[in-house]
């Protein structure tokens, strides 16, 4: 690959990175948020390799990054927005610059290792018992590593853990990180450097880009000789900080680590990516990837109507820990053993299933059941995905159906009619009212456009 061409992929990366990850919390949240940036960024590496098998890098880094998102970092940055404020937050302005760095790296060191794998696997340097089992320890691994690093917590009985960046808030970055450490040193056992330095690589990344934008933000957000970096515009409301901070958090990320796999990709020791073998059939595949999403199903509703039953809150630590097995770890497998129609359905199912989950369900639910209107959701997202399969679609078309439909979903959760009638009975201008919303809309749309001319040229 010239330079002209790494240079392009390189600003691709980044625009996906900054789009991807500022979508993520602008729609869905989380871990499920997770999945839409960690698609691109393997669809992304996948193109350094002439998009061959790009269905499963997509469906992979998805995976992985879906795994890195589990750790909760909001009361980590707001003790550091706060860090010159009151003697609770005093001089830890360091400490949560190394928490950011932990977090961040734990996402795309994660990610970038998996992919690596993927690309490995690819070559024939992994057997498939060898890569499944990588995944399916993923959820004990992360337990231990919380064990380690996040226990004791106990706030009721001031119990907290040795190293903690949170007040009182329950953390879950040792999972993450013990993971990455592991993962390391088995890629440096099996003599696999590509995969092994893919984990430094991300996690430097993926750290430098979340410390980087948490420190623009608390310098944005605070004055200086008497006045915002962003003048008027940050007094009245106009700049988002928040979303600036998510925006270099992807960018760095997907920069660096694309960086790292283009300055790899070209070596002599990457052999020529055989053809995988399929294990199962496509349509068995399918059907474990659906059944997973339909467990998902009866998880939300258990907790729902436990919730209404007992007038409690379902144990979210708990409803974490089961449901990332159903959203990222079981379905992968089913996909490293189909096909690349199989990874196609797992990746364009749960990204938009997640979108439709979260914009969609309060429509239906007025109507419906809940049992109903998940159905509803269920069959509309599967409708488009089988609509992929059958077309056989090429990975620019996937791009285009995923990206425009969160920046639909976005321009509509910041301009719908509900949040016209507020506007008008406010009596506020268009822009008085909306405020950041305009220009981070703006934004979405200006860098989804760029997103896929891009994708072309690459």
């Amino acid at each position: 690959m010239d330079d002209t061409n790494v240079f392009t992929t390189i600003l691709f990366a980044a625009i996906a990175g900054a789009y991807s990850w500022g979508m993520r919390g602008r729609i869905v949240g989380g871990e499920r948020g997770a999945l839409l940036p960690g698609a691109l960024l393997g669809l992304t590496v996948s193109s350094l390799f002439g998009f061959e098998y790009w269905q499963l890098f997509a469906a992979v880094g998805a995976f992985a990054m879906f795994h890195g998102g589990s750790c909760t970092y909001g009361e980590v940055l707001h003790i550091f927005f706060n860090s010159n404020k009151g003697e609770e937050y005093e001089g830890r302005f360091i400490k949560q610059m190394v928490a950011a760095f932990i977090n961040g790296g734990n996402w795309f060191g994660l990610a970038a290792y998996y992919l690596a794998l993927t690309s490995a696997f690819l070559q024939g340097k992994y057997k498939i018992s060898e890569v499944i089992i990588q995944i399916l320890a993923i959820p004990f691994i992360q337990i231990l590593g919380e064990q380690l690093f996040n226990r004791p917590f106990n706030p009721k009985l001031s119990q907290f853990p040795r190293i903690y960046f949170s007040i009182k808030r329950r953390e879950e970055w040792g999972g993450n990180l013990l993971l990455c450490f592991l993962l390391f040193l088995f890629a440096l056992f099996k003599k696999d450097f590509i995969s092994s330095f893919a984990v430094l690589a991300g996690y430097f990344s993926g750290g430098s880009g979340f410390a980087l934008g948490q420190f623009i933000f608390k310098i944005n957000r605070e004055k200086h000789s008497g006045r915002y970096i962003f003048g008027k515009l940050e007094e009245e409301g106009y700049i988002s900080n928040w979303k600036i901070m998510e925006f270099t958090l992807g960018a760095v990320g997907f920069a660096g680590t694309v960086l790292y796999f283009s300055l790899v990709a070209d070596k002599s020791h990457i052999l020529p990516f055989i053809d995988k073998k399929q294990y199962i059939p496509s349509a068995l595949g399918y059907v474990l990837v659906f059944l997973c999403i339909v467990l998902y199903l009866v998880l939300v509703i258990y907790s729902e109507s436990y919730e209404k039953k007992n007038s409690i809150k379902f144990d979210d630590h708990l409803f974490d820990i089961i449901m990332r097995p159903l959203f990222a770890s079981v379905p992968i497998m089913f996909v490293l053993l189909g096909n690349e129609k199989t990874a196609v359905f797992y990746t364009v199912f749960f990204i938009l299933f997640v979108c439709c989950e979260k914009c969609l369900y309060s429509f239906f639910r007025g109507v419906y059941s809940e049992t109903i209107s998940k159905a509803i959701i269920c069959i509309i997202c599967s409708a488009i995905t089988i609509a992929f399969i059958v077309k056989e679609a090429l990975s620019i078309q996937v791009i285009v159906a995923i990206t425009l439909t969160y920046t639909l979903a976005s321009a509509y959760k910041a301009f719908n009619p509900a949040e016209s009638d507020k506007r008008e009975a406010s009596g506020k201008g268009f822009a008085e009212y909306y405020l950041s919303n305009i220009p981070v809309e703006g934004f979405f749309i200006i860098i989804n456009t760029l997103l896929v001319f891009f994708f072309n040229k690459i």
